[in-house]
């Protein structure tokens, strides 16, 4: 992550993957609802067709807990999520430099839809 705003969180991440990417699916969702009782995690939403490793999620709730993820595209399918992260957004009127708030959000979607379905070749 490069940049944490009240309703932004832009993120960045290293492919991995050995195979060709077409493009790249970014899911997120908000990580708890109601006061943050177990069980009442939100839908995951996605942004589809991302062509680069960069991308910022816009739209989001001040000082709200963020879970977020990536998944690779290829000429199969896509690839398993990768591991995702939780990120806050910071309170109204402030931004901050991700790298200090959650260092190591770094992901990398490594796995195939191959490995996915148990395949050596496919």
């Amino acid at each position: 992550m490069t940049d944490v705003s009240a309703d932004s969180i832009s993120l960045s991440w290293n492919s991995g993957n050995v195979e060709p990417i077409s493009s790249y699916v970014v899911q997120f969702r908000a990580k708890s609802l109601g006061g943050g009782t177990k069980g009442e995690e939100a839908e995951w939403r996605e942004t589809v067709d991302v062509l680069r490793t960069e991308f910022t999620v816009r739209g989001l709730i001040a000082f709200t807990v963020y879970e977020l993820r990536v998944l690779a595209v290829t000429s199969i399918g896509r690839s398993i999520p990768s591991t995702s992260v939780d990120v806050t957004t910071a309170e109204l009127g402030q931004s901050r430099d991700a790298h200090t708030s959650a260092s190591g959000f770094n992901l990398t979607v490594a796995r195939s839809v191959c490995e996915r379905r148990r395949r050596r070749h496919c």
